[in-house]
C-alpha cells in the first residue's frame, strides 16, 4: 500500500512511499493505551508514559522486526490526523 503525504497527494521526493510489515500495533486515546500488551515479551520499548518507541521509519524495537506503530500510542506528541 502506498502513503500519502499529509493533506493527500504523493510524498516528497526521497522519502519511502512504501510500508511492507507482518503487523501493525495500533491504540487510540489521549494516553497510550498500552499498558495491558506485553510489549516487553516482544522486545517493544516504550517511552515513561506508555508511549512505544519508533524509529524515523515508525519500525518499533520489536525482537522480530517489521513491527510499526503509528498515532497516539507513540505517545507525546499527539497526532489526531494519523490514521490508517
Amino acid at each position: 500500500r502506498s502513503l500519502e503525504a499529509k493533506g493527500g497527494g504523493p510524498r516528497a521526493p526521497g522519502l519511502r512511499t512504501e510500508l511492507k510489515c507482518d503487523a501493525y500495533l495500533a491504540a487510540v486515546g489521549r494516553k497510550p493505551n498500552t499498558g495491558i500488551l506485553n510489549l516487553n515479551a516482544a522486545g517493544i520499548q516504550v517511552d515513561e508514559y506508555g508511549g512505544v518507541l519508533v524509529d524515523s521509519q515508525l519500525c518499533t524495537t520489536a525482537n522480530a522486526g517489521n513491527v510499526y506503530a503509528a498515532g497516539d500510542i507513540l505517545g507525546r506528541p499527539f497526532l489526531a490526523s494519523t490514521g490508517v
